[in-house]
Order: C-alpha cells, then structure tokens, then sequence
C-alpha cells in the first residue's frame, strides 16, 4: 500500500479526529549500546487489519527532547499505525551515532511486522527540527555504508523507507556553517555538539550528516516543510 503523502500533510495541517481508539504498546527495546537502551513505543489502530506504519523521529536538538513526545500519535484516529523511537542524545554519542539508530528502529520493525500486524513494503518516516535532520538522512542515505551502522540485531534487513516528511531539519551543515554560524560552528552550540566541532572545521563529518549531500535517483518521495 502506498502511502499518500499529500493527504498526510493536510491531516498533519488540519489534525482531523475521528474518534477512534488505539492499542499503546511503550518500551519496547530495539537495540542496546553499552549501557543506553534504546526503545520505541507502538500506537496500533484499533480493528484495523495491516495499517500503513509511520516513523516518527522527535526533535529537540539532538541533546534534548523524548520519543514519549510523539507529535502524531492522532494518525492512528485516521488508520495509521505509528512508532515513535529513540535514539542517543549528544551526552551519550555524537554523531553518526544518531543515524545508527534509527536504522537499528527501522530495521526492528520490519524483522517484527507479524508481531504487530502492520506492513512494511511501504515505510513512511517524519520528524520535527533535530527529528527531522534525522528523517531526512534516513531518506536519503538507503546503503550508505558509513551511515548504516551495525546497531541492534537485525542487520539483515533493510533500513530503507519510501516516504518522508521533514518538517524544518537543516538538510546542508556546511552551508549552516556560513548562514547560521552561531548555531553551527561555535563551542555548545547544538551543531557543534552534534559533530563533536564545529561544522566549519569538522567537514567531513558535516557533509556526512546532511541530507543534501546523499541525494540519488533510488530516494523515495520526499516532502521539506517550513
């Protein structure tokens, strides 16, 4: 089933009920490094046969913020499933950590889809600020060895999705690191604690994390939204 993105974005605009009831599965664990465990909660649909799962990856500065925050938990009122998941803050590990992450989620989900009933040919993936970065990454970056990361338990399956929304993630560091450099390059600034540097010195590492630098023909359908 392919996910129709434009009607995801006007229920997003419009936040429609309907009134419908869910099945709240929290801390589910999908991965562990060291001492962070990594978990994911499951909103499902109530008496809806293999609905459409949407990722949602949260924000907050990549040092900040909660997947118990899922800003799109109200999909399941219009028959979508949702997973909302965590990944390591910058306390815990910069960067590719962040990427590594979210693939070990996605890659949970498909090894576990009959567990839980939703179908996963077709992944739609979301985030806001820091989340959304991470969504568009993850869009952009299917078989990008260094971003793939060998986090969790299912490195068999594929980390890919067919559908993203990134509401307002910076998409290009190195060019943040001209137009915002303050947010960018300077010491505590959320990008410098994202990269371990600033984005200005850290180049590589920069280029790495931003979207814009891994587009190709095989992306799957792609909504930036500010």
């Amino acid at each position: 089933m392919k996910i129709p993105i434009s009607i995801f974005l006007l229920l997003w605009m419009f936040n429609f009920s309907s009134g419908g009831s869910e099945q709240i599965i929290r801390n589910v664990e999908f991965a562990v490094i060291n001492e962070d465990r990594l978990a994911l909660d499951l909103y499902l649909p109530d008496g809806v046969k293999n609905p459409p799962l949407v990722i949602w990856i949260h924000g907050g500065g990549w040092r900040a913020g909660s997947r118990k925050k899922c800003d799109i938990r109200w999909m399941t009122d219009h028959r979508f499933a949702v997973a909302s998941i965590s990944y390591r803050l910058t306390h815990q590990a910069i960067f590719p950590a962040q990427i590594h992450d979210c693939k070990a989620a996605v890659r949970w989900l498909r090894a576990n889809q009959e567990n839980y009933g939703y179908p996963t040919e077709q992944l739609a993936v979301a985030g806001s600020s820091a989340g959304g970065m991470l969504a568009a990454l993850l869009g952009t970056s299917g078989g990008v060895s260094d971003l793939e990361g060998k986090v969790g338990s299912h490195l068999e399956q594929s980390s890919r999705v067919q559908a993203v929304i990134d509401f307002y993630g910076p998409t290009d560091f190195l060019l943040r690191s001209k137009t915002q450099a303050s947010k960018a390059n300077e010491p505590g600034s959320v990008v410098y604690r994202l990269l371990g540097g600033g984005a200005d010195q850290k180049t590589a590492l920069a280029k790495m994390a931003s979207a814009a630098f891994h587009i190709s023909p095989d992306d799957p359908t792609m909504l930036v939204y500010h």
